[in-house]
């Protein structure tokens, strides 16, 4: 008996120790059901689709705000970037998080049309939205600053009046043209954003992406921000480490960045980069990948 209560106490603290990680596991499978909202934009007429995904607490701590993932071309990216934030919660690398996928409403006659569990391409809306330059042979192309100006004036305040959304703890992610588009809101919306996450961005040439880059370096001092940025290997890959390297040298205080080189722009690689890109921004800064250029 007189070893029994010892070795009773030790099991006791044992368990109690590891119940957090017990508390945290996943479960077995994960149904993901968004809650839909037609947002209008007053200023263009333009119809929006956003996806909100809530994390597993959200109607537990009902006192409680979360950081937001803002996800453009939300029809493509919105369940990875979703599947990637439950999976980092419950592994301990991220907080809970709500996800918001940004899409446009396709109509009746499109949607006829498309095969089951097929998405619209949507490509003359992302050539307006998302480019902040005209594309030849599109007219209505290269819009990005209205495009921006709604997500500032209605799409952020809308989920930020219907959800318990952080407002000072927005992320905004986006591939491609989207990716595109988010290294331009970088230089173009200081203080909307805190975090971005940026895959393989359209930069098309050098003298475009520096200009943005150039005009804001020469009316700021500061650039308070955590960016991830990822690209293929290749000429935009050398592209993007080009801007990591002009980024640096502003010696900005406030901003911290980190850069990787993907194998190839094949979808596997960019959903790979959306993981390491959610945990390089919610990991604890003792524990997160070192803030500098490498390659994988």
């Amino acid at each position: 008996m007189r070893l029994f209560f010892p070795l009773l106490c030790l099991w006791c603290s044992l368990l109690a120790a590891a119940m957090p990680s017990i508390a945290a596991e996943a479960p077995l499978r994960i149904k993901i059901t968004p809650e839909t909202h037609t947002l209008r934009a007053s200023q263009s007429g333009l119809h929006y689709q956003l996806s909100v995904s809530l994390p597993p607490g959200y109607a537990r701590d009902i006192g409680k705000q979360y950081p937001v993932l803002y996800v453009l071309d939300g029809q493509r990216w919105f369940p990875d970037v979703v599947g990637h934030a439950l999976n980092l919660y419950y592994q301990q690398q991220a907080p809970e998080l709500i996800v918001v996928g940004i899409s446009w409403v396709a109509d009746d006659d499109t949607l006829a049309w498309l095969a089951e569990g097929e998405q619209p391409d949507f490509t003359t809306e992302r050539q307006r939205d998302l480019s902040p330059y005209p594309t030849a042979g599109q007219a209505d192309s290269g819009r990005a600053a209205q495009f921006l100006n709604t997500l500032r004036a209605e799409i952020v305040p809308f989920i930020e009046t219907q959800y318990r959304a952080a407002p000072d703890e927005r992320t905004l992610v986006g591939t491609e043209l989207g990716g595109l588009f988010g290294y331009y809101a970088l230089f173009q919306s200081t203080g909307l954003f805190n975090r971005y996450l940026i895959t393989d961005p359209a930069l098309v040439n050098e003298a475009l992406a520096m200009t943005l880059e150039g005009q804001y370096a020469g009316q700021s001092d500061d650039l308070p921000a955590r960016v991830f940025l990822a690209q293929q290997r290749g000429p935009q890959g050398t592209l993007l480490q080009q801007i990591a390297s002009k980024l640096a040298s502003r010696h900005y205080p406030g901003l911290t960045l980190h850069t990787q080189l993907m194998a190839s722009g094949a979808g596997d690689d960019a959903k790979s980069a959306l993981r390491l890109g959610l945990r390089f921004l919610f990991a604890d800064p003792a524990t997160a990948l070192t803030a500098s250029t490498r390659t994988d």
